[in-house]
């Protein structure tokens, strides 16, 4: 009876042992073994006083690494490992990684970093810590870095680490299912076309003995000129979940019927005034699922008329528009500028009749204007950007600025 008491026993403990050993075996820690840090960059004083990266885990750094590139499309990115046990075990404690730049001479462009975390049983977590990609979804792909990038100076970039769980020892086969791409249109808004124009500007001679008197900027209508405005649509927000390629197809319906557009995810199209509606379908090219999404915008365009130059503000040279009014044959729009506010915007050399500067201009001196001066036009409803000064004679005691005119664009 004893014998059989003692067998039960040892056979209770091998089979608690057996238990967990087996309990043991179903999961396992899941252990940073490496970590990368990938930069897409260029250095612009590549050579001289580079750039430098530095990057922490926690409140720990990790190392200060110069930066590699110089200013060239389709570099390699820096590659920075990190294997050291110490720096790995931080990640048990640690819930962020971040990145330092460090560009006194504002000659770094930046396009993307990321961290790649190799771990011991689930393989590597990809974590995005900064992306100026035009794509936007964040994934920190290896890409040339001239699809994108910014100036950064010093700054910071942290991302969270979000903790794996431990991992079953068994594999368990995953659910394979399909989901459907998500389609994204960025907004449209509502627009005034601007109304093309040419601009005149009179006195062509400023007298600066003379005083009391007007600049005038004509602006007219060009007639026999439609009105059209270039609108982008743009579908780059669009993704898949499954991270399959996407396909995009546009329909634009405008008051005419439906507009073709190429089929790119970021196109553009010239549309004259008018309500439109816009849709945009994105698919993944799997046949036995749901695998089509649509999105819709809907915008309208209206013209800019006369009215709306009538009703609008202007500057000559920097100098704010004394009023605007209507011109004698009522199709064009007048803007007066103080006259010697215009003149005191005006370059000016004293020369000889030659045209040939002697000294240096002094507001006392007699004065022609220089023959390079142009003129700015600027206005709230015109679409003009500059008038440039013609070469003209002048006389003693005249700033000659011989204004040209140019159309709107």
């Amino acid at each position: 009876m004893k014998r059989l008491v003692t067998l039960f026993f040892i056979g209770t403990v091998v089979f608690a042992l057996a238990l967990l050993v087996l309990a043991t075996a179903t999961s396992a820690s899941d252990d940073p073994v490496q970590i990368r840090f990938i930069v897409g960059h260029a250095d612009g004083n590549l050579g001289g006083d580079s750039a430098a990266f530095e990057f922490f885990i926690g409140s720990t750094s990790c190392g200060v690494y110069p930066s590699t590139n110089p200013f060239e499309c389709n570099t390699t990115p820096l590659l920075v490992t990190i294997n050291d046990p110490g720096l790995l075990d931080l990640l048990e404690s640690s819930t962020s990684i971040s990145m330092q730049v460090d560009d006194p001479w504002y000659g770094l462009a930046l396009s993307y970093a990321r961290v790649e975390i190799d771990r011991s049983r689930s393989g590597t977590q990809s974590i995005c810590l900064v992306d100026f990609g035009f794509q936007e979804d964040g994934s920190c792909a290896d890409r040339d870095f001239c699809d994108g990038f910014s100036w950064p100076g010093t700054s910071t970039y942290t991302a969270e680490v979000v903790p794996t769980e431990d991992i079953p020892t068994d594999p368990v086969d995953p659910v394979i299912s399909n989901q459907p791409p998500v389609a994204e249109i960025k907004a449209i808004d509502d627009a005034r076309i601007p109304l093309p124009i040419t601009v005149k500007v009179t006195p062509r001679v400023l007298n600066l003995s003379r005083s009391g008197r007007w600049v005038k900027a004509h602006l007219c209508p060009v007639p026999g000129t439609s009105q059209e405005l270039n609108i982008t649509l743009d579908g780059s927000g669009s993704y898949d979940p499954d991270g399959d390629p996407i396909t995009c197809d546009w329909t634009l319906i405008g008051p005419e019927g439906e507009i073709p557009v190429q089929d790119t995810m970021i196109t553009s199209v010239f549309l004259p005034a008018g309500t439109y509606r816009v849709s945009l379908v994105v698919k993944d090219g799997q046949e036995d699922s749901v695998s089509a999404t649509t999105a819709t915008e809907t915008f309208e365009l209206t013209n800019m008329t006369l009215e709306d130059l009538l009703a609008g503000q202007y500057t000559l040279n920097g100098v704010q528009d004394s009023g605007v009014k209507r011109g004698h044959d009522d199709d064009c729009v007048v803007a007066f500028f103080d006259y010697e506010a215009i003149a005191a915007t005006v370059e000016a050399d004293e020369s000889d009749r030659s045209g040939r500067r002697k000294t240096p201009f002094r507001p006392s001196a007699p004065a022609e204007a220089r023959l390079d001066q142009m003129m700015v036009l600027d206005g709230s409803a015109t679409g003009v950007d500059y008038i440039y000064v013609i070469e003209g004679k002048g006389k003693r005691k005249a700033l000659q600025i011989g204004l040209g005119s140019q159309r709107g664009r």
